[in-house]
């Protein structure tokens, strides 16, 4: 498998997955030896948020750098309120989380109107929610969005422009997570100052067209890489993995894959990659 020229780091990981949670010291070891010197775990829930947090405070020399986002998933919108004591004590809860020095993002947030696991009308005042803690706390965003363009670019766009600008270009400290829409939706995200992360969707010849296209007006000053472990196991993995799932070691190959649709080299989409991270959630490997 390739091997990065430049150190990466995988912005998308659900290392609350039970499929990554018990074999954490082999994967993060995996990690480490394929040039994968940063991880973000990816908090869906307040418990799985609080989680990561303790994951990150057992971080060791030997692993790479750990990090985690803190939010609720459009998908456990309803349950979160359900569960909740009163109307606002769940923001409450994930606000200290927050607290926390390796929380470096509110989410993963948005809404999902494709598979609709939460109510739609709940899903919005969650991420609303969610929109105004990334505002109060000077935050960088970690968004979803799948199905709900109209919905989704309207509640953003009302929030955007409060968030710290990041870069020259107007860059605002906003990922959109695993995007798998087409050019027109990047474009717009990008004029926004989102920027935006690929994963190994690229690598499905079967859902992967629009993807593909889209990243040919990707910047390289928007791209992030990620592998959204231990889901989306990349297809063109050649051999096939056996143990049948995703993790971090992998993101070289993502990167190999993006590079070849992105029509840029390794070296350059690698580069930038760590680049935009670093700069987007004021992280640093060293």
């Amino acid at each position: 498998m390739l091997k990065s020229p430049h150190p990466l780091i995988d912005i998308g990981v659900n290392m609350s997955s039970s499929r990554l949670l018990k074999r954490r010291e082999e994967v993060l070891s995996r990690a480490l030896s394929a040039h994968v010197k940063g991880l973000i775990f990816t908090g869906t829930d307040l418990d799985s948020s609080e989680l990561l947090c303790e994951l990150c405070d057992s971080e060791h020399n030997g692993t790479p750098r750990l990090w985690s986002t803190a939010g609720v998933h459009p998908h456990d919108a309803e349950r979160v309120l359900t569960e909740s004591p009163s109307e606002l004590a769940w923001i409450d809860r994930l606000r200290r989380v927050h607290e926390h020095p390796s929380v470096v993002a509110v989410g993963e947030c948005g809404l999902d109107f494709e598979r609709n696991y939460s109510p739609p009308k709940v899903q919005r005042a969650v991420f609303e929610a969610q929109l105004r803690l990334a505002v109060e706390m000077q935050k960088p965003l970690f968004l979803h969005q799948r199905g709900a363009q109209h919905d989704f670019l309207a509640m953003l766009t009302d929030y955007l422009t409060d968030l710290p600008i990041i870069g020259p270009e107007g860059e605002r400290a906003a990922v959109v997570h695993c995007y798998t829409d087409g050019p027109e939706l990047l474009e717009t995200l990008v004029d926004l100052g989102c920027s935006i992360g690929i994963t190994g969707w690229i690598c499905d010849e079967r859902r992967a067209d629009l993807l593909r296209d889209a990243v040919t007006h990707l910047p390289l000053s928007r791209v992030l890489v990620e592998t959204d472990a231990p889901y989306l196991i990349p297809r063109t993995l050649r051999p096939k993995p056996k143990k049948g799932f995703n993790e971090p070691a992998y993101l070289p190959h993502i990167l190999e894959q993006i590079s070849l649709y992105m029509k840029a080299s390794v070296d350059q989409i690698s580069l930038a990659s760590l680049v935009n991270t670093q700069r987007l959630f004021s992280i640093s490997l060293e």
